[in-house]
């Protein structure tokens, strides 16, 4: 039976990669990419990074990355090679931190348990697509950071590493996202409160492992601070419209909509619970045989408050800002956090009922059938619009080359069946409350070439610098 189910769980790894690395074969850079690997290309990373903190976004961390991976996949008609890289990252700082906890002896396995939880985690995102856009890799990054600076912290035992990635995870973590920073913080603090409460105050300077969660969070303040009152804040707030309580803030009001928006939050988080059961099923087998440290009830009662309050915290940071919670990729780190929680869940049923072992194994082929499914009905579309796009690139490159200087009108992306699996999901949830459909999500974001009315609009000149033309575009709409 053992040997049954590892080889279960190396088909659900096989299968569920197959099916993001396929995306990310017809997944090519779009919309904003070609703008910011514009300016990268002409006048460097250090120039991305200043004119988004004093015009548009302060997050200097998550730019200067970004500005390199411009640099570097920008002009790319296929994001294969990125979408490996960004998955190796992710197996390995969840294969870091994942083998220290369970200990399991046998390490093939438990790199096989971490690739195939962290597919999941992937696959669960609210807006896959977050995944496949260069514009949004920070909100992948900081997953990835955020494990390896939890490693750093607790279980590398070479100290010169330790120092080094504690610091870069810190400092990368401190100005990444202003949404999300805050909420490391607040996690580091409670692991120095829990440890400081049970000894004396003094080891939270003598203990070596509260110094450096200390040093951690001064970094991860200062990094905050540097983003919050960046001046690109105010220019994007009045550029955008948000109304949230940054100027005008009214505690009463501010709880009430928090609230509010947590629970329309929550039950959007509800139509991944499928991808919950199936990380709750590979960690049931963990509990029955490779977990050896006791989970109590008392310990689950406190874990579960602890994923309430980091879900009204994500929505209320979003609701500070913008009067609601934010863009769905930004809550990316919400997939692991519940994909965390339910292995715990997981862990602690099958501590309790050794003998169902097989249900984990009979979620492994769920999600291996599903992963199978998503790629038979979604690779004709995904294909499709990826030679499609190529079409457009390919017209636009040989204007460039035969030097043409008039206007050309760039055509809407005009594949059919644009609906993916994700929005299918979240429109069954809406179904249930008796709400129509309003989900839509594409496979890869919004269209490919994102041409206005406008032809002075800086993302009709960021492709236009991208195919190296010079002539003028104009597209389908305003924004």
């Amino acid at each position: 039976m053992d040997k049954l189910l590892k080889i279960i769980l190396v088909i659900a790894a096989c299968s569920t990669t197959t099916y993001l690395l396929i995306l990310g074969v017809f997944a090519s850079p779009s919309a904003d990419d070609f703008g910011f690997t514009a300016i990268v290309n002409n006048e460097g990373v250090w120039e991305l990074v200043k004119t988004m903190y004093l015009t548009w976004q302060p997050r200097y961390s998550c730019f200067f990355v970004n500005g390199i991976i411009f640099k570097l996949f920008g002009y790319a008609d296929s994001l294969w090679l990125y979408t490996i890289i960004q998955l190796i990252i992710g197996y390995i700082s969840v294969y870091l931190l994942w083998s220290r906890i369970t200990k399991i002896e046998n390490k093939s396995l438990s790199v096989v348990i971490s690739i195939l939880l962290t597919n999941i985690g992937l696959m669960s995102l609210l807006e896959i697509s977050t995944l496949y856009w260069l514009c949004t890799a920070n909100y992948i990054h900081e997953i990835w950071a955020t494990f390896l600076l939890f490693y750093f912290l607790f279980f590398c035992s070479n100290r010169m590493a330790q120092y080094i990635g504690i610091i870069l995870c810190s400092i990368y973590l401190g100005g990444c996202a202003e949404n999300y920073t805050p909420l490391v913080i607040i996690s580091l603090l409670m692991i120095v409160f829990i440890r400081v409460s049970k000894d004396k105050l003094s080891y939270l300077i003598t203990d070596k492992s509260n110094l450096l969660i200390s040093c951690s969070v001064i970094v991860l303040l200062i990094g905050f601070m540097i983003v919050f009152y960046g001046p690109g804040n105010k220019v994007r707030i009045l550029e955008t419209g948000a109304r949230g309580c940054i100027n005008d803030f009214n505690m009463l009001m501010f709880i009430k909509t928090s609230l509010h928006a947590t629970i329309i939050f929550s039950l959007r988080l509800l139509s991944k619970v499928w991808y919950y059961l199936c990380t709750i099923g590979i960690s049931i087998i963990i509990g029955t045989k490779y977990f050896n440290r006791q989970i109590s009830s008392k310990f689950m009662i406190c874990i579960t408050c602890v994923l309430v309050m980091i879900v009204y915290l994500s929505v209320a940071i979003g609701v500070f800002g913008t009067g609601w919670y934010v863009a769905p990729r930004a809550y990316s780190y919400m997939s692991f956090v519940l994909a965390a929680y339910f292995c715990i869940v997981g862990i602690f049923i099958g501590q309790r009922f050794k003998k169902i072992s097989f249900v984990g194994g009979g979620l492994c082929v769920a999600i291996t059938i599903t992963s199978i499914c998503y790629i038979y009905n979604e690779l004709p579309v995904i294909k499709q619009y990826h030679d499609e796009v190529k079409c457009i690139k390919h017209q636009l490159l040989y204007l460039a080359e035969n030097d043409f200087r008039e206007t050309y009108r760039v055509k809407k992306i005009e594949t059919p069946q644009w609906i993916n699996s994700y929005s299918y999901l979240r429109n069954g949830m809406d179904f249930l409350l008796n709400r129509p459909a309003q989900f839509y999500e594409k496979y890869f974001p919004y269209e490919p070439f994102v041409v206005t009315k406008d032809t002075n609009n800086w993302r009709n000149r960021g492709i236009i610098e991208w195919c190296g033309g010079n002539f003028v575009l104009v597209g389908w709409e305003n924004i």
